[in-house]
């Protein structure tokens, strides 16, 4: 019984320390993430170790020789805490890891998009804008704009963020969405759809109309509540 926990004891002390590491720190969409599995064992000990990898408490990567998982593209759905095990071949003795929270950050925010001017007259000259912002700690990096009328791409992937019409007509009214990804398209991000309608020139007609009768009626109102006032 001695015997056994000597034996148990020098073990232990060759086959100390397992830790979890994360490369790179902190983990932005896109990047390519490892998850690194370091242990210490000391020369003297001659056996083959094995790594498995562990997400929230489930195997994502089962007992093999590498201790590295991963070398992908982070996505937001990687975070979560993350643990690693050794096992020692020659007694199948196992030591894990603490857990390691990975919290994967947002590259770019979901983009939206915005026209000007709105409501869209004919023959307006019209721009839509593909809005969104970059994480503080990667704005080198370099994103690319598409847009989209109706699920139809009406203008491919540029630098520019801006889709313009410079004379709209009935024809340019539908749905509208812009889609957003890095050059390497690691990341590719889609807008909600926002449905614009071109109003034709018959309706600004009215418009001017409309709006040259209420001003009309406003100065006759106080014309005649100045010459009731003058003669009260």
């Amino acid at each position: 019984m001695m015997l056994y926990m000597c034996a148990y004891t020098f073990f232990i002390d060759l086959f100390q320390t397992t830790e979890i590491r994360l490369t790179p720190y902190p983990v932005v969409e896109g990047d390519h993430m490892t998850l690194t599995c370091y242990t210490s064992l000391s020369p003297l000990k001659q056996t083959e170790l094995h790594f498995a990898f562990y997400k929230e408490g489930r195997s994502i990567q089962r007992f093999s020789s590498s201790n590295q998982h991963g070398d992908r593209c982070a996505q937001l759905e990687d975070s979560g805490n993350y643990s690693c095990e050794v096992k020692a071949l020659n007694n199948n003795i196992k030591k894990t890891s603490k857990e390691l929270h990975v919290l994967t950050q947002e590259l770019f925010s979901k983009p939206y998009i915005t026209a000007i001017p709105y409501p869209m007259v004919e023959e307006d000259h019209v721009a839509l804008v593909c809005n969104t912002s970059l994480s503080p700690i990667r704005q080198e990096t370099q994103l690319l704009f598409a847009f989209y009328r109706d699920g139809r791409d009406v203008q491919g992937f540029s630098l520019s963020d801006q889709y313009e019409v410079h004379s709209a007509q009935l024809e340019d009214s539908g749905n509208y969405s812009c889609e957003v990804r890095t050059s390497a398209n690691s990341v590719k991000k889609r807008s909600e759809e926002i449905s614009i309608y071109v109003q034709g020139t018959k309706h600004r007609r009215y418009e001017l109309m409309n709006i040259t009768r209420l001003v009309a009626a406003f100065v006759i109102y106080v014309a005649c509540c100045f010459i009731a006032f003058k003669y009260c």
